[in-house]
Parts: C-alpha cells; structure tokens; sequence
C-alpha cells in the first residue's frame, strides 16, 4: 500500500516533468517513467512506485545541475534508450505536460489508498471457572475473565460492550448465590483489553449448604446489562479432590445506553441484597426480610385493584396521595439508605431505569422516591423503568411483521374494537385472531410470531398464579417450560403483550418466580408488558393504544420512551392506578421495526 509519504514524494518529484519533456534528450525515457508511476498508483503498489520514482529524482537531480542524461535501464520493450533523443512529437509533448501539471497543481489529485471496511469488533465471552464438586464448608474459588472466542453461536449473549479502545475498559461483574457464602466483594471492575483475553478477578465463597449450587455472574458496563452466565458446583459432605470447568456466555457487542442505570435485587440466607449500578460502583447493601413480600404484595395489589374499580366517583387528590404514601413507603422500608444516596446523585442523569429483581412481586413502578426535601414523582413518571429476569437476552429491534391477537370467548367488550385499532396502527389487518387454546397453543409453538398481543381476562390465584380461561383449555405460565428450556422464541425474539388483569404478577415456583413475564422472557421474548393488578378495561385499552402508536410513529422512540409516553397519557384519570400498574421487561433501547406506522 502506498501510504502518505510516498504520495507527497510523488507529487514533489511530478513538479519536474513540465520541464524534462521539453528537453531534447531523454522524453522517452520521461514518458516511460510517467506511465509506471501513474501504473503503481493505480494498483496501489509501492513496491512499482519505488524504484519508478526513484528515476524520475535522479533525472530531475542531473537536469538542475545541468548534466546529461545516461539511461542505464531497458524500456519494456527490451530496447535501450538514447542518452539523446529527437524532440519529442507534440502530442506526446502537450499530453505529459498537461497529465505533470494537473498532478503536480492538484487538479487530478493522486490516487488515495483504499479506505478499509471497518471491522466488526471481535467476539467476546465472559468466561468462569470454579470447582465442579466441592465438601460442605470448604472455600471455593470462582475465576471471572472476559475472552476473545471465535464461536459467535454460542448461547447466553452479552450485548453492550462496542468498540474497545486502545487503553480497555472496564465493566463491573457481579456474582451471587444462594446456597454459597460470600468471602470478600460480590461486585468488582474487570478491565477488557483491546486486543486478547483480560486477566482474572477472583471471588471466594465457601459452601454453605448441600446440592447443586448454581453462581449467577452479571457483567455491566456503566449501568448497562451487558450479560449473565451461570456456573454450576456441586456441594457434597466431603469429596476427595475438586476439578475447575469453565463456562462462557458470549457477546455480540453493541453500544451501551448513555444515562441507563440498573437496580440489582437479590435473596439470599433470608436477607436483601441491593445494587446500585450507575456511573459509579457500590458493594451489595443487605437488609434483613421483615414478613414475607408476597403476602406485603398480595394485600397492596387488593387495595390498588380497589383503587381501579371505584376510580370513576373517587377523589383524586386524595387517590393520589394514598398512591404516593404506598410509593413513598416502599422507597422508604425497602432500599437502603445507601442506594437512595447514590439514586439522587445519579437522578439528574438518569434516561433509563433497569430492575432486575429477584422479587417481582413488588410493584417497583409504584416506588415514589422522596428523601427531605428531593422529590421529583413517581419513579415511573421520572423515566422509562424497565424490568429484566435472570436469563433473559437483550434485543435491540422489535420487529413486529408478524402478529396475532389473542381474544379467548368473554373478554372484555372491547377487545376486539382494541385489536382493531393495534391493527391498523401496525398495518397488520390480517394479523389473525385466536379464540381457542389450540390456536394459542400452535401459535406460540411455531417460534414464527413478532407480536403476540391479548387482550383478555386473568385469571389469578395466591399460592396457584395465572391463568387464561378458553372454551378447550386453561392457559397457564408452565405451559411455557418446553419453550423456555429450548428458548424457542429466541431467534425471533417477539414482543408480547398481556393487556390483562394482574398479568405479570408472579408466585414462588419450585425452583423460582414463575409467571407469564419471566417465562415468556426466559423462552427468548425480545419484551413483555403486562399489569401486576386488575385494571379497568377502556383504561388498560387507552394505554395499548397509546403505548403502539409511540412505538411505530415515524421517530421510532425506544421501548422505554412508548412505555413512558403511554403511562403519561392515562396517569391523569382521576384516582385511577392502572398507569402505575403496567411492568414492562425487555430492553429500554429496543427499538421496533417493520410496522407500517399506521397510527397518528
């Protein structure tokens, strides 16, 4: 390639032809020399410029000092060239002074070396490595490194780490465990180099209970979820000897979200565990659980699904306000102090809120922060607050060409005049509409939808969850589980909306929460919005409306900015709930494609 040098030398050594070619001795030689150095710079070779150039210095160099010129190379055609020469014809004469003088002024600029394709950052994992047995009560060691791997395929991808610069940078890891003791810091900074794998950072836990113990390791970047993997080892009463294995997630890269922050929330030996993750790192800060939250839940989603029903005579500034007093008292008994210090700091700047919960029964779009004096609203009205379930990708396009309606016999009045209208907003006027459990069923199945939207009664129960009544069947969050160990949806990644009652509410399962967000998110859903209580229908019906109409409108807003606009639009129905009641899980940047933007 020739680079910058050898271009300004070129144009400097050109500056001479206008005067060689006027001379008696030499032009064919000139003109020989002209055409292999025009020839290199258009193939871009620097190794036909060089010796090319060469001549033309020294020629130029023995004309100024008023010498002759001795050719000492061959022509291309094998014929040596005279030392003198006739006068050269005066077309060739006219055609190499002109061809000089264009380059050498710039009017014909040199031929500039090809611009590379940028190249696409290199695939990378994070990668653990911990013991695969360990006894009862022995320290364990869990490696966390981010690699360089050429499998892009792989599952588990982490999204958000974009171009490292040549100085690295650094992502925070998180780690957390259940049946496992943490001995020193669950969180720290891992700088990821620019070019090959990082070094290792070492978390120490010991074993604290029997079986199968799996560690969730969570990479950030900012307050960005860039991914998760989860490394498994196996808890015994002794064991002779302990082998490491590795496990990796791997990370399609993608830029992270400016102002984004993400709000850890774990359990673990009876206690919470929170997480502030911002522009800033914080240490897990733990409280002690004071009653079950389910039952803390429970009884706040029945005075708010009360709210809903009696909202049309109620007061609204005295609705507000026993809202706000909920809010404020979550704010208050749930977070600890150290998370609300570093929340005002980091308000101001603030474009996206992220939960990411073990508990999902708590409302946290109810959450009214308020400390002295610092109170800016409902979280939910501050920003886009999103949710994430452990397990769950990060899709960046919601394409929505694909869609279908789900309105089982008894639904709402409206739902079919809501399906009309989410239709024609999306340009899918032959989305079809599935009345029966099998439709539903083959549906789903099928892995083929981007939208799945219901507009529907549902059902729910303590202690049994959700459930959606069809004329042939009950459809329930465990009718899901094939899809979720396959994570059929993934490919796809469909938005699911469950405009519903108490719709994302969830119940302990055998192994986890279990309810229609998580499993649908966890089966590759690219988002799910759904209401944690019984809502009024032609509110619910006005917040879909508004919600698809933000979504597909020419601007193409995020996922967390329609979501915001369509709780605005409802929230000042007077003492009415149902704006705070929407959860919506995905990515907040998520942005959607392929509807025709019919809505205005």
């Amino acid at each position: 390639m020739i680079d910058a040098r050898y271009r300004a030398r070129t144009r400097m050594a050109i500056r001479i032809l206008p005067r060689l070619v006027l001379d008696h001795s030499g032009w064919v030689q000139v003109a020989a020399l002209l055409d292999r150095i025009l020839g290199a710079l258009r193939a871009d070779d620097v190794a036909l410029l060089r010796p090319a150039l060469a001549q033309l210095e020294e020629l130029g160099a023995v004309r100024s000092g008023g010498g002759a010129v001795v050719p000492t190379q061959a022509g291309e055609n094998g014929q040596h060239l005279n030392a003198l020469e006739e006068p050269p014809p005066a077309a060739v004469r006219d055609r190499l002074a002109r061809v000089a003088e264009a380059v050498a002024t710039g009017q014909v600029d040199l031929p500039q070396p090809p611009v590379e394709a940028p190249r696409d950052p290199p695939e990378r994992a994070l990668a653990a490595e911990v013991p695969q047995q360990a006894a009862l009560g022995q320290q364990i060691p869990l490696l966390v490194r981010v690699v360089v791997t050429p499998d892009p395929a792989a599952p588990g991808r982490l999204t958000g780490l974009g171009e490292v610069p040549p100085e690295g940078r650094r992502i925070v890891v998180t780690v957390s465990c259940g049946g496992l003791q943490p001995e020193g810091d669950t969180a720290q900074e891992l700088l990821v180099p620019a070019t090959g794998d990082s070094d290792a950072v070492l978390f120490m836990f010991r074993t604290m209970k029997p079986g199968l113990q799996i560690i969730r390791v969570s990479a950030f970047l900012d307050g960005t979820f860039l991914g998760e993997l989860a490394a498994e080892v196996l808890v015994v009463a002794s064991v002779a000897s302990t082998r490491a294995h590795e496990v990796r997630s791997h990370m399609p890269l993608a830029a992270t979200e400016p102002g984004e922050v993400t709000l850890q929330i774990r359990q673990s030996g009876g206690q919470y565990q929170f997480q502030f993750l911002g522009s800033t790192l914080t240490a897990f800060e733990t409280i002690p659980m004071v009653g079950d939250p389910h039952i803390t839940a429970g009884r706040l989603a029945d005075e708010l699904r009360g709210m809903a029903r009696i909202a049309a005579t109620a007061n609204g500034r005295i609705a507000l306000n026993k809202l706000k007093s909920y809010g404020a008292m979550l704010w208050g008994q749930l977070l600890p102090e150290p998370i609300r210090q570093q929340f005002w700091s980091e308000a101001s700047g603030i474009s996206a809120f992220t939960v990411a919960s073990d508990l999902d029964v708590i409302p946290w779009e109810l959450l009214y922060p308020v400390d002295g004096s610092a109170e800016n609203g409902f979280l939910a009205e501050q920003f886009p607050v999103v949710r994430r379930v452990y397990g769950q990708g990060r899709a960046r396009v919601l394409n929505l060409e694909r869609s279908a309606f789900v309105v089982p016999h008894g639904s709402p009045a409206n739902a079919m005049e809501e399906v009309r209208t989410v239709r024609s907003m999306l340009g899918a006027a032959d989305g079809p509409v599935l009345s029966r459990l099998a439709m539903l069923d083959e549906a789903v199945s099928s892995a083929q939808l981007d939208l799945l939207h219901f507009a529907c009664h549902n059902a729910f129960a303590p202690g049994v969850g959700s459930s959606i009544a069809f004329e042939d069947g009950q459809y329930t969050p465990d009718d899901l589980s094939v899809l979720v160990q396959r994570a059929a949806l993934r490919e796809r990644a469909p938005l699911v909306f469950l405009n519903a009652c108490r719709t994302a509410g969830e119940i302990q399962g055998l192994t986890g929460l279990l309810g229609w967000a998580s499993q649908f998110m966890r089966a590759g859903a690219g988002a799910f919005v759904g209401t944690l209580w019984a809502v009024r229908s032609n509110t619910a019906r006005r917040f879909a409306e508004e919600f698809y109409r933000q979504l597909c409108s020419d601007v193409r807003p995020s996922l967390g900015a329609a979501s915001l606009a369509a709780r605005r639009a409802i929230a000042h129905e007077s003492g009415d709930p149902t704006w705070l009641a929407y959860s919506v899980y995905g990515n907040p940047a998520a942005r959607a494609s392929g509807a025709t933007s019919g809505g205005s």
